[in-house]
């Protein structure tokens, strides 16, 4: 009975961590080229909730830990350890079948000793899932309301969205993300692109595209070294001119890589610039948690400006970009 009640709460706790499905009411009016969203926002706790629970963003081909190693790590671990364990191991440990597996384990046990450790683990388990379930509500409702604050500076006077963005408007909202960086986290990341797949699913392509900038501004602000660098600055070597691009809206790359690259005053060559562009994935991207949105991100952001210097040099092969 004590298993079969742990299973009900892990199951009713899994659902809660597993669901991302964001739901967006607030906008749905598009005209003329705008893109309407309207005051509500529903702040849905469900929103992105596996990354605001420490978890990493969903991945494939990721091999799948045996639950019994889990269990054994965690009967030798101390209570105070029991947190980090659960956040490490979610997916597995918020399945059902880990109750399960946990179950057998104890009718197989040959003391009791053995079986009363198994039953605390079971028990702490759970409690542990709850918490991490409140916590999770708690950074979700948190990385909703930052979102909505972030878009609501490039918002027109009556309240919609102009795709593209009018200058003062992309500025505003770069100078937004600037502001609220040290709270850009994974949590706020997950919040971001599940948005996009609900605007995507729903039609509204005008708002992914500001949500999309909301995402590179965000890697722009993170893989910039020298923060008083802006898009007017003079470049005079690879790495200012790298951060020049990253201060630069990325519809205006293309033109500024075509005449610090290829004018009559180049800044360096392409090959210069890629190698400088790996070299801030190794300091920068490849320092954070492997798999995390926030790496995933960057990672991203690089990869397509990399692409953007090759396609420019005219050749796709050059200096190797890797993020692994």
């Amino acid at each position: 009975e004590l298993y079969r009640n742990h299973k009900m709460r892990a199951l009713l706790l899994g659902l809660l961590l597993a669901a991302c499905e964001p739901l967006c009411s607030g906008f749905v009016l598009t005209t003329r080229g705008r893109t309407r969203v309207l005051p509500s926002f529903d702040n849905s706790r469900r929103m992105a909730a596996g990354a605001a629970a420490g978890g990493p963003p969903p991945s494939t081909g990721a091999p799948a830990e045996d639950p019994d190693d889990v269990i054994k790590s965690m009967l030798a671990a101390a209570p105070y350890e029991l947190p980090g364990l659960v956040s490490r191991s979610l997916k597995t440990v918020s399945s059902p079948t880990f109750f399960v597996r946990i179950a057998e384990l104890s009718d197989a046990a040959k003391s009791e000793d053995e079986k009363m450790a198994l039953s605390s683990l079971a028990t702490n388990l759970v409690n542990t899932l709850e918490v991490i379930v409140q916590r999770t509500e708690e950074k979700v409702d948190g990385a909703s309301t930052l979102l909505q604050e972030i878009l609501a500076v490039a918002a027109e006077d009556d309240g919609e969205f102009m795709v593209p963005l009018a200058p003062a408007k992309a500025a505003a909202l770069r100078e937004a993300v600037l502001e609220n960086r040290a709270s850009l986290d994974d949590s706020f990341l997950s919040t971001v692109q599940a948005w996009m797949r609900k605007c995507t699913d729903n039609g509204l392509e005008g708002m992914v595209t500001i949500l999309q900038q909301v995402l590179q501004l965000y890697a722009s602000s993170m893989l910039i070294a020298d923060d008083s660098v802006n898009a007017d600055s003079e470049a005079a070597s690879s790495a200012a001119l790298l951060d020049k691009v990253f201060a630069t809206s990325s519809d205006g790359w293309d033109a500024l890589l075509r005449e610090s690259l290829l004018g009559d005053s180049p800044v360096c060559s392409s090959e210069l610039l890629l190698a400088e562009v790996q070299a801030r994935i190794e300091t920068v991207v490849l320092a954070q948690e492997a798999g995390s949105y926030s790496q995933r991100v960057q990672a991203e952001f690089l990869r397509e400006l990399s692409q953007r210097i090759q396609q420019l040099a005219g050749s796709t092969a050059g200096a190797s970009i890797t993020t692994e």
